[in-house]
């Protein structure tokens, strides 16, 4: 297997400064594109998957604007360095697998990636912090173009790009914004405050894209089909319902502390207690009581994390980052005591070791 050192900005655009990083996690512009004549990824030979990532390979090489992004084959990657990319949002679920023929390249500020035959021949992602979706489509936007100056895509006049998915024919475009509604959650309207946004060609997921779970409060909006629509109305109608749901969300804030505020900071400091003093610590624990801390941020209630590092530490906490970090293993127990130990590190109680 081949060796991952991991980068030492991995996850730090996190850390920027953004509009709305109070409610917003993240926004992504996600391209499928495909070359022409040739079966899309899951219908091609091992030969043909093989021919793909050579040719694609090579329009990276012979280009001055691609040639700094980092070439990794997933195949040759163990599955710790894969999970990591994963949970780094920088490749799929399904490329987690590895393959024959799969490939990820990663620009140098680990924030943009290029999926090499997963469902399509190319997928295309840029991630950048807070709410931020028209930067996330303009800097995609020039990497396609870079590609398309050294190769020809898949195009029908009639319906567009073609790609394996119907859903994705068309502009092949999916935007989404990763959003953080930990104060709906906690009065139970998660649900009736994304209920009508199918109506709007949007759909929910979770956190980690298609068929998985909600964990931390965490809920990822993006466009469902992109045929028939352009990139603009696109982008416009995920603004304009995300705006609506930042509202509701921080005006339930705004109500929890003026209604209720002794609950809420006591939800806030049990969560940084049991943060600054607990032994072993699953993921899924340590997700929930840090979606609670946010609602802390801007109190006097002892956070000592802003909104975007609460943001890393989401990702930080993941199985694999602690293993790439802090040694942690394949034994979920030690890996429960190590992530407790990391978080308690941060969140000390005072007097407590």
């Amino acid at each position: 297997m081949a060796e991952f050192n991991l980068p030492t900005n991995m996850d730090q655009w996190l850390l920027e400064d953004a509009p709305r990083n109070d409610v917003v996690i993240s926004s992504r512009a996600r391209l499928a594109r495909n070359l022409p004549h040739l079966p899309f990824a899951a219908h091609a030979t091992q030969t043909q998957l093989i021919g793909i990532a050579e040719r694609i390979g090579a329009a990276f090489h012979g280009n001055g604007e691609l040639a700094p992004f980092a070439a990794y084959e997933l195949g040759s990657l163990d599955s710790p360095a894969r999970t990591l990319l994963r949970e780094s949002h920088l490749i799929s679920t399904e490329q987690e697998k590895g393959g024959i023929g799969r490939m990820v390249y990663l620009s140098p500020s680990m924030d943009t990636s290029v999926m090499i035959n997963e469902e399509d021949h190319l997928r295309l992602s840029s991630l950048v912090s807070g709410l931020r979706v028209g930067q996330a489509y303009e800097r995609i936007g020039k990497l396609e173009e870079a590609i398309e100056r050294k190769l020809q895509m898949a195009y029908s006049d009639e319906f567009g790009y073609l790609t394996a998915c119907p859903t994705n024919t068309g502009t092949g475009l999916r935007l989404s914004v990763m959003l953080h509604m930990p104060a709906l959650a906690m009065v139970g309207q998660v649900e009736d405050s994304l209920s009508n946004i199918n109506s709007y060609g949007l759909i929910v997921r979770g956190a980690y894209g298609e068929h998985t779970e909600n964990t931390g409060d965490m809920f990822q909006i993006s466009n469902e089909v992109t045929l028939g629509k352009s990139e603009r109305q696109i982008m416009q109608t995920l603004e304009k319902v995300v705006r609506q749901i930042i509202d509701r969300e921080m005006a339930t804030r705004e109500l929890l502390l003026k209604e209720a505020r002794e609950k809420v900071r006591d939800a806030v400091c049990r969560a940084l207690g049991i943060l600054g003093s607990a032994r072993q610590m699953t993921s899924a624990e340590a997700a929930t009581l840090l979606s609670r801390t946010r609602l802390g941020v801007a109190q006097d209630w002892g956070m000592p994390l802003s909104h975007a590092e609460l943001n890393r530490l989401f990702v930080q906490i993941q199985p694999a980052h602690l293993r790439f970090t802090q040694g942690a293993d394949d034994d979920p127990d030690k890996r429960d005591l190590i992530r407790a130990d990391y978080l308690r590190s941060i969140f000390r109680v005072n007097g407590q070791h």
